[in-house]
Formats: C-alpha cells, sequence, structure tokens
C-alpha cells in the first residue's frame, strides 16, 4: 500500500510541475491553451490520496473520526483546485506567485501522512501532515463558504437592482401614462377612454372609471365597440362594470364566437396554461352577464370543450362549467 501511495504522490509531483513550466512557458495574452487540462491530473491523484488516507484512518490527526476526515480531503481537494485555477490568472502577477506553493505543501503533507510511521520522528511527521493538509483543508472550505456568501450576496445585490429597476420603469411608465391622460380631449372617444380604467396611477384610474360610468347611453357604445371587435371593453365588463345587462349578450357571445375561433390552437399548445389570465376575462364577463338573466350557455360550451382539452387549463374549463 505504501509504495502504490507513493507513486500516487510521484505522479500527482510531476504532473503539477508540469502544468507549473507549462504556465511559466511563453504564450499569448490569453495564456497557455489548454494548460489548464494538466493540473486535472495532480487533482485526480491527490483525491485518490486524500480518499485512501480518509478510508484507512490515515489522518487520525484530524479529530472527530473517519466522517470528518473524508470532508477534510475533500475541503484538502478544492485548496488544491483553487490554487491551481488562479495560477491561470495573468491578470493579476501577486496572487498566482502566492499560491504556487500551495499544491507543493499539499504533496508534503500528503508523504508525511504516507510515511509517519515509519520516520525516525513520527510526532514531526504528524505535525507537518496535521499542519500542511489540516490547513489545507480549513482553506479550501474557507474558501467554499465564502464563495457561497459572495455569491448569495451577488444575486441578494442582482435581485434588488432589478427590482429597483422595475419600480424605476414602473414609475416612467405610470408618469407618461398620466401625462397622456391629463393631454385627452374633451371629446375623447370611449374605447381610448377604457384603456385607463386599468391605469397603474390610482387617482387616473378611478376617475377614468367614473367618466366612462357617465358615459351617455354607455351599455349601446359597449355593444358598438364588441361589435367592432375592440377588446379593450372586454377587460372592463370583466373587471369593472358590476352590474353589465342582458342586453349585452348577444354581442359578448358573438365576441365570444370570435375568439374561440381564433384560440383553437389552444388544443395543440404544449404550455396553453400560460394564457389563462388573458381568457379569463372573457368568462368573468360572461358570468356577470348570465346573472343579469343573458344565455352564452353555446358558444361556453364550446369553449368548455376546447379548454377541456388543452393543457394546463382544466381548472378554467372547470369555472366555465359552472356557467352551463
Amino acid at each position: 500500500m505504501t509504495i502504490l501511495l507513493d507513486v500516487l504522490v510521484l505522479l500527482a509531483f510531476l504532473s503539477t510541475l508540469a502544468g507549473t513550466l507549462a504556465m511559466r512557458m511563453p504564450s499569448g495574452p490569453e495564456g497557455p491553451v489548454g494548460a489548464w487540462i494538466l493540473f486535472l491530473f495532480p487533482c485526480l491523484f491527490v483525491a485518490i490520496l486524500v480518499t485512501t488516507f480518509a478510508v484507512k484512518g490515515m489522518m487520525s490527526f484530524i479529530p472527530g473520526g473517519r466522517t470528518l476526515q473524508f470532508v477534510a480531503a475533500v475541503g484538502i481537494v478544492i485548496s488544491l483546485g483553487t490554487a491551481f485555477f488562479a495560477s491561470l490568472d495573468r491578470n493579476n502577477n501577486v496572487l498566482p506567485t502566492a499560491l504556487a506553493s500551495v499544491p507543493y505543501l499539499i504533496l508534503i503533507g500528503c508523504f508525511a501522512a504516507v510515511h509517519r510511521p515509519s520516520m525516525a520522528e513520527p510526532r514531526v511527521a504528524t505535525w507537518t501532515a496535521a499542519v500542511l493538509l489540516g490547513g489545507a483543508a480549513l482553506a479550501g472550505w474557507g474558501l467554499t463558504g465564502v464563495g457561497v456568501a459572495t455569491s448569495v450576496r451577488s444575486n441578494l445585490e442582482e435581485s434588488a437592482a432589478r427590482a429597483n429597476r422595475e419600480q424605476a420603469n414602473e414609475n416612467q411608465f405610470e408618469q407618461e401614462e398620466v401625462a397622456e391622460y391629463r393631454a385627452l380631449s374633451g371629446d375623447v372617444p370611449l374605447s381610448t377612454l377604457l384603456r385607463f380604467t386599468w391605469s397603474r396611477n390610482e387617482e387616473i384610474k378611478k376617475e377614468a372609471q367614473d367618466r366612462v360610468r357617465r358615459w351617455p347611453e354607455l351599455d349601446d357604445a359597449l355593444i358598438e365597440l364588441l361589435n367592432n371587435g375592440d377588446e379593450t371593453v372586454i377587460s372592463y365588463v370583466a373587471l369593472f362594470y358590476d352590474a353589465p345587462p342582458a342586453k349585452l349578450a348577444p354581442a359578448w357571445g358573438a365576441m365570444l364566437q370570435r375568439q374561440r375561433q381564433n384560440w383553437n390552437v389552444l388544443q395543440y399548445d404544449e404550455y396553453a396554461g400560460k394564457w389563462e389570465p388573458n381568457l379569463s376575462v372573457y368568462f368573468e364577463g360572461a358570468k356577470k352577464i348570465q346573472q343579469a338573466g343573458g344565455d352564452l350557455r353555446p358558444q361556453l360550451r364550446s369553449w368548455y370543450e376546447l379548454l377541456n382539452k388543452s393543457k394546463g387549463l382544466r381548472n378554467l374549463a372547470a369555472f366555465v362549467k359552472t356557467l352551463l
């Protein structure tokens, strides 16, 4: 076993030396292309070494038993890999130089762990292995912790920045919307006014809804818009019109029939469920109109058949079924 471990130490040393020399060779601004592959070999050999140490109990200088020895083995490999990775940075002359000795110190620790029982001073070898390998393990897990903490902080900062950008955009859109509404003429058409009934600005939203409610012959105007294919009226009736009358039923039914033809492709869409918010307004409005005495069951039945065989829309289909 000792001979095999010595061979692994030697192979790790030679492959580390080869990688170090390759990195020092003259090259372009991006460094020796592919030189990082050479560092995979010492990482592999050291991983086998420290795993063997943990299995055989050869790192008894690490307290906590075999479990912590395996944990330490992982930390050692992390330190080794980090040192190799840092050595690839050609933009920093200090860090690669400072970390160049780390792989060799780890190999010295491995050699001491292999031969400490047979050395004249086992205590010195034990302390050497404990300091070098234990220190590498602590450094490896420390780097992992710092990396995780940095990643979490970076993600939080990115999320906060994204939220701030979105809020700034929303504020800008709201200001533009307010300015657009204030610039409306007194004879603005109903279809234009309906767009502001769900404004981002609560004052504009309330004012626009009040103006719509006072619109002369509102129901006849809504019917005309429905017959002309204006979709702003659909959201208004579904979301804000408290009690639309039954006289809207023929125009609403015709709209449902047209939209049913337009949305026939839903049954072939693998992700049809994402359209539920777009579709639900048709049926919320239909519910109100039917409560007022209108009959939209023929159109709703056709919609139910489509929704029931479309993926992700079974809940909406169940709602439509209650209207039949």
